[in-house]
């Protein structure tokens, strides 16, 4: 009799142990399918925008002395395109100037190396600003239409 019962209770925590598995199981899947793609997306568009600056570079549509300039636009606008991506879904939005800000600033700076005039860098800060400030305004006005609904 007592053996039966052992044996009953080590089937008790085996199936315990079994659904506290499977619901930690479940919970990583659902965590791991809602995460964001797009940093993901974004690094393989640096990696192509690196190697088409490369590319380039070795055939002399871009100047030599400074492809890393070009490179540096190319990053920014790929920066930029990923924020406004995430600005405008609203799972990821509140990641957005995570990636706005730096793709304007390296952006412009790129750019700034491109033209040759320095005299432009406060204009990068100014940019910046607002960035910020659309951005809260953007996120104020759909906060407060969702509350609405």
């Amino acid at each position: 009799m007592e053996e039966k019962q052992s044996r009953d209770e080590r089937e008790d925590w085996r199936e315990c142990s079994r659904e506290y598995r499977d619901e930690r199981r479940a919970r990583r899947y659902e965590y791991w399918s809602w995460r964001d793609p797009i940093g993901g997306v974004v690094f393989g568009l640096m990696i192509v925008c690196l190697g088409l600056a490369f590319y380039f570079k070795h055939t002399g549509v871009i100047p030599a002395s400074n492809w890393w300039a070009y490179m540096l636009v190319g990053f920014g606008g790929i920066w930029i395109l990923g924020g406004l991506v995430r600005l405008f879904v609203p799972r990821w939005s509140y990641r957005a100037l995570g990636m706005l800000i730096p793709g304007i600033i390296v952006g412009a700076v790129g750019m700034m190396f491109i033209i040759g005039s320095f005299q432009f860098w406060p204009f990068i800060l100014i940019a910046a600003g607002i960035v910020v400030i659309v951005v809260v305004i953007i996120r104020a006005i759909w906060r407060s239409s969702r509350k609405e609904e």
